[in-house]
């Protein structure tokens, strides 16, 4: 089956998203990715077990239909990063009744983060990120997490839509504690990310104490 805009002399088969002959278009690539490339999201995907996997995908696209639908998307990192996910409409904005919940779960399935709207009053999209989600945090090399993405209110109609994502590589100054780092940036912590014994300032989780009676 051949996508709108493609020729449909071409055949997509396999792991194709499209296919143009060989040839690269502002819309296909040579290695027959849409572009720009994304993973395009495989029903079903509702449950642990058959959550698409996006590898190293960082624009998802993806639909909710029926509204009791949900999907979920399975990633595993190979360093210590931080998280950022954001749906949108197809075209990146959020307007209309589009109205998603966003979740980043373990594999153990404990939702370690969960937006509705990034704003209540004007903006429908869900956002995760580490500056307002812990959990997105220092995530664990070799452990595999997933992305929920569900409808929020059953009044509301998503269909298709975008789900962008970004890995941040944990280094000393982000200001979020991660990997071999014993701290990051607050008072008691060096410049190099580590504690200071003597300081007279306690810095969880290296320190338990500092520079009082029967403390060594």
């Amino acid at each position: 089956a051949g996508n709108a805009g493609f020729n449909a002399a071409y055949v997509q088969t396999g792991v194709e998203q499209c296919d143009t002959g060989g040839t690269p278009t502002a819309s296909c690539d040579a290695q027959c990715y849409v572009l720009p490339r994304r993973f395009v999201e495989v029903e079903p995907n509702n449950a642990l077990a058959t959550a698409n996997n996006i590898g190293t995908f960082t624009l998802i696209q993806a639909a909710i239909q029926p509204a009791a639908d949900f999907d979920l998307f399975a990633f595993t990192v190979n360093e210590v990063v931080h998280l950022t996910a954001e749906t949108s409409n197809p075209n990146g904005s959020c307007t209309g009744t589009f109205d998603t919940g966003l979740a980043l779960l373990d594999d153990t399935e404990t939702t370690l983060a969960y937006n509705g709207d990034i704003d209540f009053s004007t903006n429908y999209c869900s956002r995760i990120s580490p500056a307002t989600h812990p959990g997105t945090r220092s995530l664990v090399p070799g452990r595999t997490y997933y992305l929920y993405v569900e409808l929020e209110s059953t009044l509301d109609t998503v269909g298709e839509y975008r789900l962008q994502v970004t890995f941040t590589p944990n280094v000393c100054g982000d200001g979020y504690q991660g990997g071999p780092e014993p701290c990051d940036g607050p008072a008691g912590c060096s410049p190099t990310c580590t504690t200071v014994c003597g300081d007279g300032i306690v810095t969880p989780p290296a320190e338990t104490c500092d520079s009082v009676p029967g403390c060594d």
